[in-house]
């Protein structure tokens, strides 16, 4: 039975991981958000932005932000009700989303919004990027590979899908 290769159920490391992705992360996007109303209310205020332009661009990082939020909450959700295979399939894929999207989006909106050059936006947003592709990598690693990853979210036994997909 494939429970009896190792440790099953979400405990240890799979459960930090669950709480990176569904506390951490949404507590960064509310800090970012934060974050960029000073920026917006400070454009608007020192006249290098309106405050319909500081309010539209707000807007459009709020977007982002609430859109990471969300995919972050039910990345968490579904890994914890749903325990099959395709939910790690599914999980990859918002993983990389969930930590690229955001750095690319806030690099174009920023590009066209703000009154920084481009060069300038790009350097900040380079090493959100950067560390958005290492923790989506390392995530996809663990899931990919962790014996407690492959118990819990298996077919009761099939042991044969741990051979096939785990060498």
């Amino acid at each position: 039975m494939a429970g009896d290769k190792g440790r099953s159920g979400i405990d240890g490391w799979l459960f930090v991981f669950l709480a990176l992705v569904g506390v951490v992360t949404p507590l960064h996007h509310i800090a970012r958000m934060v974050d960029i109303t000073g920026y917006a209310f400070n454009f608007a205020k020192q006249g290098e932005m309106s405050p319909a332009g500081a309010f539209i661009s707000w807007f459009f990082f709020a977007i982002i932000a609430v859109g990471a939020i969300a995919l972050s909450i039910w990345i968490v959700r579904i890994m914890w009700r749903k325990r099959v295979w395709s939910t790690i399939k599914n999980v990859l894929v918002a993983l990389w989303i969930l930590y690229l999207v955001p750095p690319v989006a806030d690099t174009v909106v920023g590009m066209f919004v703000l009154s920084y050059s481009v060069t300038d936006v790009i350097i900040v947003n380079a090493s959100a990027l950067a560390w958005g592709v290492v923790f989506a990598f390392a995530g996809m690693v663990y899931l990919t590979s962790a014996t407690r990853v492959a118990n819990t979210y298996l077919k009761p036994n099939s042991v044969r899908q741990i051979d096939d997909t785990f060498g």
